[in-house]
């Protein structure tokens, strides 16, 4: 090594630039739970998993976007009437100063239909709706898609 490489190195370690970890996120001064039409108790059958770890949520939510880097929740719709939602351990949530409440908040937005842009995100201290769209008051209609049409003249 040079003595100029070493001079660097030494600055490095001795300020911690190398060890430093970035400081949790100021969440409440983060916009990150959805919009007021979308941030409300998902009105479906909602199945939550707690996960251990990151490598965890990204194995459960294969083909998500972690492009922030951290792997914390993910959800999987099943249209209007049941959404899966995995969400990490507290101290994982933590380790980016992040709560279960706020995360599973920022979910739940999803499985209302909140897409993955988070266009209209508002502040974790916002608070949420205090109904669903008039949509899920409604009775639910289901039915089946025929598999053969046949058109008579």
């Amino acid at each position: 090594m040079t003595r100029t490489s070493l001079t660097i190195l030494t600055v490095l370690l001795s300020t911690g630039a190398l060890a430093q970890a970035p400081p949790p996120v100021a969440w409440d001064k983060t916009k990150i739970v959805p919009p007021l039409e979308y941030d409300y108790p998902f009105p479906g059958e909602l199945k939550i998993a707690r996960l251990a770890s990151e490598a965890e949520v990204r194995v459960a939510c294969y083909g998500a976007d972690f492009s922030s880097g951290h792997a914390l929740a993910c959800n999987v719709r099943w249209g209007k009437h049941r959404c899966d939602v995995y969400i990490a351990a507290d101290k994982v949530l933590a380790t980016v100063g992040l709560s279960y409440e706020v995360t599973l908040r920022h979910e739940q937005g999803h499985c209302n239909g909140w897409p993955g842009h988070h266009h209209g995100a508002r502040y974790a201290t916002d608070p949420p709706a205090q109904m669903p769209p008039r949509w899920s008051q409604e009775p639910r209609f289901y039915f089946s898609v025929p598999t053969e049409v046949r058109y008579e003249p």
